[in-house]
């Protein structure tokens, strides 16, 4: 945007991508807008730039940025009161470090949102004078078929979901039309692309959260099979992620032929296919997908029903205040 001029900020981008803006073509059926699409319309003198102003954007929003920064205030209270407890020696209990694990994503995600509005939930409407075959006819490099909105050939609303991209290999009758177009920008969808810095941040904050609930592997449970079934939770939650994180990446199966070579040649080939995207996942692999997911999620809630659980029968210790005079110099 600022190529073509135009002061833009990451707010106004997050806006457009949380479907704040709706085209509505003359004589047609609105729909939703993304960040690129519009930059695309703007480029090819369609439409003049929005004015749509940061303020009134906050204006709209459910939270401010002083509501995001108070709660990481909030989350970083509760870590210095661990840490502190655990330098005088007090007991942490189960639950303190179940939420520290929750904390760390909550950062990451605070972080990546800062700028962010939450819960719009009026879009702005942008009127065009050309209906949508005529807007096609104008920028459309080809006459094609589309299954969002008219201008996925900029950019899909939508990106794949786990479900469309994963479970469903059979595209359905209607799958792409000119029938309706989508009515929202969904939430359950992956990024098209990923960075080597996204990848790092997000292993990182999974590798975070799991990592902390070892930091009560030998904590004082009610009963010893309680603190077992924390151990290995935390062991199948770890390993889980790290699957998860292994075999999603499509490059993976590019070692699947050399890991495994007794496999015949057309069979190596679908892995080769499926890792440069050009065949989706068999349905031994979307079952052990789905069986690791289903053993991550089992881990964790475990791990939340025993981090509640421990509430019953607390070492005399946790009741105790952190005594923070202690943490200042004093002058003998």
């Amino acid at each position: 945007m600022e190529a073509l001029g135009h002061k833009w900020s990451l707010t106004q981008a997050f806006y457009l991508n949380m479907g704040g803006v709706w085209l509505h073509p003359h004589k047609s059926k609105s729909f939703p807008i993304n960040a690129a699409q519009l930059h695309h319309l703007i480029k090819e003198g369609i439409l003049p730039c929005p004015v749509i102003k940061e303020r009134e954007i906050w204006d709209r929003s459910k939270a401010d940025k002083f509501a995001k920064l108070f709660a990481c205030l909030q989350i970083f209270w509760l870590a210095m009161q661990a840490i502190a407890r655990a330098a005088q020696g007090l007991p942490v209990t189960p639950l303190e470090i179940a939420v520290l694990g929750f904390a760390i994503p909550s950062l990451a995600s605070f972080a990546f949102w800062y700028s962010k509005p939450v819960d719009i939930e009026v879009p702005n409407e942008i009127h065009i004078d050309l209906t949508t075959k005529q807007l096609l006819e104008k920028i459309s490099p080809v006459v094609y078929s589309w299954r969002d909105t008219p201008l996925d050939f900029i950019q899909k609303v939508n990106a794949p979901s786990l479900t469309s991209e994963l479970i469903i290999k059979n595209r359905l009758p209607g799958w792409h039309t000119f029938a309706q177009p989508a009515n929202r920008i969904r939430n359950d969808t992956f990024a098209l692309k990923y960075t080597k810095l996204d990848q790092l941040v997000v292993f990182s904050t999974w590798l975070g959260y799991a990592g902390t609930h070892f930091a009560a592997w030998t904590f004082s449970f009610p009963t010893h099979v309680e603190l077992l079934l924390w151990q290995i939770c935390c062991i199948v939650m770890s390993s889980s992620m790290a699957l998860l994180w292994v075999t999603s990446n499509r490059k993976f199966y590019l070692l699947v032929p050399m890991l495994m070579p007794w496999l015949k040649e057309d069979e190596k080939q679908k892995f080769m296919e499926v890792a440069y995207g050009q065949q989706r996942v068999s349905g031994v692999l979307v079952f052990s997908g789905v069986f690791t997911t289903l053993a991550y999620l089992f881990a964790r809630l475990t791990i939340i029903a025993l981090a509640f659980s421990s509430l019953r029968s607390l070492p005399i210790g946790a009741y105790d205040t952190v005594d923070w005079t202690s943490f200042w110099p004093h002058m003998s």
